[in-house]
């Protein structure tokens, strides 16, 4: 890592409008990211964790400017993404591609392995030749362990593996800078996620690669990710180095998270920290006559007290420099 930050993101709020209930009230809203701050270094892999439904899918698609914000700022390499024009938008696409969840479902099954690598390439750069865009296409696939051959073959012809290293080859045929992995490894069988994300450490080690490596799996991101935040409905609750984190977690939603990862030792289970409920959205803000004030894990915090009800916590720095928003950290 270089140490120059990539990415940043200042005050990213994201809401939506709900159908209205009512011809004579005001359309309920959803906030689905709260002020979201994060700055991701050049080279390295930043982890973003947490329950379904806590923002982590809408904070990528916001990264990658498939959602405008409500709020805030999104630079990547400098540029904010949304003061850019559709032409030069455009052309910061190629510095940034997704890797997507399901191997399968990304991959048009109806074109061949050539067309659906080379998309990228043929939709963000324009005067490619025929020889090098078949250059390009052959040395994506070789670089994820494929065979230049493989080009003239459909989706189905492969395991879900393969079709996973097919979709990183097309996220690196237009050399990017940043990848955005969206739980990668979550509908492959375990064997098989080892070898894709082996396969995504060797090539940012050799290609200089940033991951912004999102997953609900504790054990993937502690092994792939030099700093993680954890988010909590649409929040950043505490964010760090990764293996401190995991070694001393600070907010008590992630000593929760950590705490439910299966373990060989018995005893394990009767020391954990455990949640009640389920994390639940409220619609609105604090004084707008919608979601409660107050911090919005304390209806599921065993250690909640009466100035948690009141008061959000801020996502600060505590001993030791880790950010974690708790007001008794």
């Amino acid at each position: 890592m270089n140490g120059e930050t990539l990415l940043r993101l200042e005050g990213v709020v994201r809401d939506y409008v709900l159908p209205r209930d009512s011809l004579f009230r005001a359309a309920p809203r959803f906030r689905a990211l709260h002020g979201i701050d994060l700055e991701v270094r050049a080279g390295e892999s930043f982890g973003i964790v947490g329950e379904s439904g806590c923002g982590k899918s809408t904070l990528a698609r916001a990264v990658l400017a498939l959602e405008t914000p409500s709020e805030g700022r999104i630079e990547l390499l400098g540029e904010d993404l949304f003061a850019l024009d559709a032409a030069k938008l455009r052309d910061m696409r190629r510095h940034m591609q997704m890797v997507f969840q399901d191997p399968y479902g990304s991959l048009d099954p109806r074109h061949k392995v050539g067309r659906i690598v080379a998309e990228p390439l043929d939709m963000l750069e324009s005067g490619v030749s025929r020889d090098e865009r078949a250059k390009r296409i052959a040395d994506s696939l070789s670089r994820v362990g494929l065979k230049p051959v493989d080009a003239d073959k459909y989706p189905h012809e492969f395991s879900g593996g393969q079709r996973q290293r097919i979709a990183i080859a097309r996220a690196l045929i237009t050399h990017p800078k940043l990848i955005v992995a969206d739980e990668p490894v979550s509908a492959l069988d375990v064997s098989v996620q080892a070898q894709v994300l082996n396969l995504m450490t060797d090539l940012r080690r050799d290609q200089g690669l940033t991951y912004l490596f999102i997953s609900h799996d504790l054990s993937v991101v502690r092994h792939v990710t030099d700093r993680v935040a954890v988010m909590y409905l649409g929040r950043v609750v505490e964010q760090g180095e990764t293996a401190e984190v995991f070694a001393d977690p600070r907010h008590p939603y992630t000593r929760a998270l950590l705490d439910a990862v299966p373990r060989p030792d018995p005893s394990h289970f009767r020391h954990r920290h455990k949640i009640e409920g389920e994390a639940t959205a409220q619609l609105g803000e604090p004084g707008d006559g919608g979601a409660e004030a107050g911090c919005p894990f304390a209806p599921r915090c065993a250690n909640a007290e009466a100035r948690c009800r009141a008061e959000e916590p801020p996502l600060e720095a505590k001993q030791g420099g880790r950010l974690a928003a708790c007001h008794f950290v």
